[in-house]
């Protein structure tokens, strides 16, 4: 493992990947994706794909936990986690559904 990575657990909020984003950055930016669609689509369902880490954020973001706490989330590959966006807040509803799990027939 790179020496990066025990700065990226132990204090998430300080990281920076190299040549982009801090952790804190992302948060941001995904909070504003989020707002955004919930404008754009007011009262429908939407699904937005992403890697781990910008839903692990948004996920402990809603949970009150802060950056330097994100890792102690798990997002699971392949896996649903929902959230409902109002002007106010953003409220994680499921975190790690498995589609074989809920969404079998």
């Amino acid at each position: 493992r790179r020496k990066e990575w025990a700065t990226l657990l132990a204090a998430a909020s300080t990281f920076r990947f190299p040549g982009g984003e801090s952790l804190v950055e992302v948060l941001e930016r995904v909070r504003r994706f989020a707002r955004r669609t919930a404008q754009r689509h007011p009262g429908q369902v939407v699904i937005a794909t992403s890697h781990a880490d910008p839903i692990r954020l948004l996920a402990a973001d809603a949970l009150g936990i802060h950056v330097d706490g994100v890792h102690r989330l798990w997002v699971e590959t392949a896996s649903a986690t929902s959230f409902v966006v109002t002007n106010d807040a953003i409220n994680l509803m499921t975190l790690n559904e498995r589609l074989g799990s809920r969404w079998r027939r």
